[in-house]
């Protein structure tokens, strides 16, 4: 959905007209929206061909002089690409404790991404990251995750609008769907984009079916 078909999208739900919440109110709970799902998103990116300057076969990436890794909030995988003094295929690199300067791997500080130990005097890497929603800035955007939740974003929409009219009578409870909705969302975006964390889902699940708290 775009932007404007989520705002026609709300104001039908909510039975509110264009002129009392238009498309440019609209937007911004949109990217309220976005802001809240944020982390939770799991948008994988890719940055691919980053060159290294490596020196005795240690490199590092420093995130803020690049416009993409800059958006990331985290960094799932660094492979790395050896082109001297012998081509090598691509290879995933193990991630260490940052105080592990020993092995071979990468580590991460707050401000680069160290490689070590490559084995290799040359070299390119490819990083998979994630980052947040991009921010809408015209309502004929599309938001920025998977189609099958925009509609978690209409149901955002109408819980700031039952928000606002307090005095109104809605037929949903769309504040309470939403959270509902995004306790779900968390849980469907774990189990697609980290399998290793599958059997905590698994589990969470479990425990909601028969109405246990997993929180201690």
């Amino acid at each position: 959905m775009t932007g404007e078909e989520i705002a026609n999208e709300v104001r039908e739900q909510t039975e509110q007209s264009v002129t009392t919440y238009t498309n440019t109110v609209i937007l911004d709970f949109i990217n309220q929206a976005l802001e809240d799902l944020g982390q939770q998103a799991r948008i994988l990116y890719t940055k691919s061909a980053v060159a290294l300057t490596i020196v005795s076969e240690a490199a590092s990436i420093t995130i803020s002089s690049d416009a993409d890794l800059a958006k990331a909030h985290e960094f799932r995988d660094v492979w790395f690409t050896a082109t001297a003094p012998t081509a090598l295929a691509e290879v995933r690199l193990r991630r260490l404790a940052f105080a592990d300067t020993f092995q071979h791997g990468w580590r991460l500080s707050t401000t680069a991404i160290h490689l070590q130990h490559l084995g290799s005097t040359a070299g390119t890497a490819r990083v998979d990251y994630y980052r947040k929603p991009t921010t809408m800035t015209v309502i004929t955007m599309t938001p920025d995750i998977p189609a099958e939740y925009h509609s978690l974003i209409v149901t955002f929409c109408c819980a700031k609008i039952q928000e606002r009219e307090a005095a109104f009578s809605f037929k949903n409870n769309f504040i309470n769907d939403y959270l509902i909705a995004k306790q779900n969302f968390v849980m469907d975006r774990i189990w697609a984009m980290e399998p290793e964390n599958r059997a905590y889902i698994k589990q969470a699940r479990l425990m909601g079916a028969f109405g246990v708290s997993t929180k201690k």
